[in-house]
This record gives structure tokens, sequence and C-alpha cells, in this order.
């Protein structure tokens, strides 16, 4: 299935030289926030264990990675404040080469 970007792009100015990209999907429409911030919080989800997950915390250099979501909201911190957050049941996040962005695609 092919999805458009018709990107309803919110974008946070402040260059931070990293940011956070919430794709959501409607229909065959995805939604995207942009928001600049100096650390990204999120939950891992447990294995098949019930072992592995838990809190990540990805600032700008992390390597580049493909994160299973938990349960959890996803936060966006800039100086200590919460510039975002948001409810994900699952998804993915992927950090980018780079380490200047993290992009999440809630289920």
């Amino acid at each position: 299935m092919e999805y458009t970007n018709t990107s309803t792009e919110r974008e946070n100015k402040q260059d931070t030289g990293f940011c956070l990209r919430v794709v959501r999907r409607s229909g065959g429409e995805a939604q995207t926030v942009t928001v600049a911030c100096d650390s990204v919080r999120l939950f891992a989800r447990d294995g098949a264990n019930g072992r592995g997950g838990g809190c990540l915390g990805i600032r700008r250099g992390h390597v580049p990675a493909i994160i299973a979501l938990g349960n959890h909201p996803v936060v966006a911190l800039l100086g200590g404040q919460t510039v975002l957050e948001t409810p994900v049941s699952g998804g993915i996040a992927v950090v980018e080469a780079g380490g200047h962005t993290v992009t999440v695609y809630p289920d």
C-alpha cells in the first residue's frame, strides 16, 4: 500500500541540529509533525521473553538504529522541558544515519 504525504508538517524552527519527526497514517495519507529538540525519550518493546525493553534516551550523534516501540509516550525534550509528547501503542522508531533525526512511525 502506498501513502501520500500530504505533509501536515508542523515544524519548530529552533535550530538544534536534532529533531523528532512523528509520521502518522490516516487512511492513505501521512501527517507529519517535526520538532527541534536536544533529546528524545522512548520505550522499546519487550521481547517475546518479556525482557530487553525499557526506556531509551537518544541524543544527536546516536548510531543508526531501528527500535520496536512499546505502549508508552514518545517525548521530545529541549533544555529539560517537554516540547512534544505523543502517545504510541507500538510501531517503530528510526534513528537516521548521522544521528540528526529520530522518525517515529506509530501503529
